[in-house]
């Protein structure tokens, strides 16, 4: 294994233009950036992700075409590797759920949902599955659920809902934000 201080010396030449270093400090920490990879691979939930050594080459590929590089050591130098590596991932995580058609994302509303009993088996299905929904938020959120309520149930404004719970009309609109994407999570699961 090579010495932190040598690793460093390379550093320093290879920012000043020295190729031959930069492509002996990837030779040096290569199985070290695999690792870190992969723990970046597992911060970004997705399916088709960049796989770890296409990740590492394409890490390493953008800090090399990189005009400035000025790293503080070695730790600077891995702190800079990783955000490349979860920039790289969250692209890619971006352009799946931009393709065309949704990209595989779940589109509903629940603005046209009613709480009251309906008559057409489609309603029926659909409010059971709301109030399951519901159900399971109320168990793991209540205060969530509470605000969601207030304000799409109870048809409160902020002010009024808020000042009923004793929140700011931020957290409120936080809470009913946070409510209803986990209110379509569970109903697209």
């Amino acid at each position: 294994m090579t010495e932190p201080s040598e690793i460093s010396e390379l550093l320093t030449r290879w920012s000043r233009g020295d190729r031959d270093a930069g492509n002996r400090v990837f030779g040096f920490l290569y199985e070290d950036l695999r690792r870190r990879a992969r723990r970046a691979r597992r911060s970004v939930r997705g399916k088709n992700l960049p796989g770890t050594t296409s990740l590492v080459h394409e890490a390493w590929l953008q800090l090399s075409v990189c005009p400035v590089r000025q790293w503080q050591g070695r730790n600077h130098f891995f702190a800079l590797v990783f955000r490349v590596m979860a920039n790289i991932l969250k692209k890619s995580r971006r352009a799946q759920l931009c393709q065309k058609r949704g990209g595989g994302a779940f589109h509903h509303s629940l603005e046209n949902l009613s709480v009251e009993p309906g008559t057409s088996e489609e309603g029926t299905a659909m409010e059971e599955e709301v109030r399951w929904a519901f159900q399971a938020l109320q168990q793991r959120y209540p205060e969530r659920a509470r605000a969601f309520l207030l304000r799409h149930v109870a048809e409160m404004t902020i002010e009024e809902a808020a000042q009923g719970m004793g929140v700011s009309p931020s957290t409120l609109k936080r809470y009913c934000k946070s409510a209803s994407i986990w209110l379509l999570k569970e109903m697209s699961a």
